[in-house]
């Protein structure tokens, strides 16, 4: 049956954090998926299950950039409620900082994290191998990078990695869902709210963003309530990728 993918920008015990979802937060939101019946599953788990029109309700979890702070904070908590998730990495920059954030960015994990973690169940995908806005790159440009961090992945995670693709900023464009596709991904996923259904476009997935503003009633509104459906339509009316 259709479902949802979660897209949480980092997760971090700052509370001046605006895009950061704090620990509490993050468990607070488990708890009230699990009320629901629903346990975090990976993205690309989710999409497979939807194909094969596998029963039962699944919601998808993925974290972007890769930062320390997932192993450190959140991973804990999913392992503890029984939940797998989708890591997605900007092959680049790993080990290194987030410097797309300003000079002060976030550790980013390294591939010794990176390989333990996906020995343990965590779905590690590409997040390009630059944080660039690949939409606004020439073609050739974009399917270099694409391929570059495939490449990267599967050289240092092996052959079962380099499924799956984040597009960095969420941002697509039809010329870049065929970079995405000519590059191998198998599907890549936007920034754009919504259900998925076995009739979404394998490199236009979609996701709903939550961050630290988000407490029990935003939360609902946007798993529940049809906020994720209002957003995309504002989007389409101004033209956003």
């Amino acid at each position: 049956m259709p479902f949802l993918a979660l897209c949480y920008h980092r997760i971090s015990s700052a509370a001046a954090d605006p895009l950061g979802v704090r620990p509490e937060q993050l468990q607070a939101q488990l708890q009230a998926l699990a009320r629901r019946g629903l346990v975090g599953v990976s993205l690309g788990a989710a999409w497979a299950a939807e194909h094969a029109r596998a029963p039962g309700r699944r919601i998808a979890l993925t974290f972007d950039d890769g930062t320390a702070d997932f192993a450190d904070l959140a991973w804990p908590l999913l392992r503890a409620h029984g939940c797998a998730a989708t890591l997605a990495v900007v092959t680049s920059r790993v080990g290194r900082t987030a410097d797309w954030d300003g000079p002060r960015g976030a550790p980013l994990l390294d591939w010794p994290a990176l390989r333990a973690l996906a020995a343990e169940g965590v779905e590690v995908i590409a997040h390009a191998h630059t944080h660039r806005p690949l939409d606004t790159l020439a073609p050739a440009e974009a399917l270099a990078d694409l391929r570059a961090a495939r490449r990267a992945l599967r050289d240092h995670l092996g052959g079962a990695a380099g499924h799956g693709l984040a597009y960095p900023y969420g941002r697509v464009s039809p010329a870049l869902a065929l970079a995405a596709q000519a590059a191998g991904f198998a599907w890549a996923v936007t920034a754009r709210g919504g259900r998925n259904t076995a009739a979404t476009p394998a490199h236009r997935l979609r996701r709903t963003l939550l961050h630290g503003r988000d407490g029990a009633l935003r939360l609902a509104l946007k798993l529940w309530l049809g906020y994720a459906a209002l957003v995309e339509w504002r989007m389409d009316l101004r033209g956003l990728p």
